[in-house]
């Protein structure tokens, strides 16, 4: 039998609207924070805008377009102790404008601000073209925590999130780490190994590594996300790690280094995970739409 092409448009705007609210949903809420330098004066280029995503930019593993971007100071050793970067209400690409909290803890606090494509003194970019992912790995805050590092340097200050409401305790919600520091250009150690230690409000303590596979290579940010497999002993270069299942509204998250030195953290995501109630009702939905299409066909 003909179908109507009424009929046809009915059912084709009813499966649309079914997949459009699925989409929706396991499209997760995501807090974007990317560190970066404040005093990038290189006259050949805009620079300062190298360090920055802003606007329609994307970066991260969802290309995300709503990053909080915080400024961690001066490159260089910030040896004199004080406040690395301001307490900042965060944004979430849902439109949430108070979604969290980024402070710094420990109080005030020496730490390092560093350039992801050249040696620590170096004052260049990644370069990338026609992408902004770079931006996110040109610069970097480096910390030796002083309550879980090897006390050279000893830096007391962490970083602190709270106020995450029910948009990511209730599923829980992943936090993914970014991290390309510097290469140490002329080095002869170790790779540099940052290690990330978690302290969810209420939990216990979650350490995770990610290592840089500087030496001899001293691989730069090449536009691939590649996963830490976690591992302090692996050599194999990675630029970011995840650590999944938190529920807490609160972390506390501590840098630090087991091979000397500071470790680095580029940036993070803090990535909801729909709840299955709600993701399994859309998908009866979508279910149900295209039974109805069948009848009416």
């Amino acid at each position: 039998m003909k179908k109507s092409p009424k009929k046809t448009l009915r059912c084709a705007a009813l499966l649309g609207a079914s997949s459009l609210a699925l989409s929706s949903v396991l499209s997760a809420d995501t807090i974007s924070v990317n560190f970066h330098v404040g005093n990038d004066a290189d006259s050949a280029t805009p620079a300062q805008a190298d360090h920055e995503i802003t606007g329609s930019e994307a970066a991260g593993l969802d290309n995300n377009t709503t990053w909080n971007n915080i400024n961690v100071g001066n490159s260089g050793n910030n040896s004199t102790a004080g406040s690395i970067f301001t307490t900042t209400v965060l944004t979430d690409d849902a439109g949430d404008a108070s979604a969290a909290t980024i402070s710094q803890g420990g109080g005030d606090s020496t730490w390092f601000v560093g350039y992801g494509a050249d040696s620590a003194g170096g004052a260049s970019e990644i370069g990338l073209a026609g992408s902004n992912h770079d931006d996110l790995f040109n610069s970097y805050l480096a910390l030796n925590s002083s309550t879980y590092g090897d006390g050279n340097p000893s830096d007391a200050g962490y970083i602190s999130i709270t106020g995450l409401g029910t948009a990511y305790t209730s599923g829980g919600y992943n936090l993914i780490i970014y991290s390309d520091s510097d290469k140490r250009a002329g080095s002869t150690g170790a790779d540099r190994t940052s290690e990330f230690s978690i302290i969810p409000g209420g939990g216990s303590l979650i350490t995770n590594y990610l290592v840089e596979d500087d030496i001899p290579n001293r691989i730069t940010f090449s536009g691939t996300y590649i996963a830490s497999d976690n591992s302090d002993t692996d050599d194999a270069y990675s630029n970011y790690t995840v650590i999944a299942g938190l529920t807490a509204d609160s972390f506390d998250l501590y840098i630090h280094s087991d091979d000397g030195g500071r470790g680095a953290i580029s940036g993070f995501q803090i990535v909801a995970v729909p709840e299955p109630s709600t993701t399994a009702l859309l998908a009866g939905l979508l279910g149900l739409s295209y039974v109805m299409v069948r009848r009416r066909s």
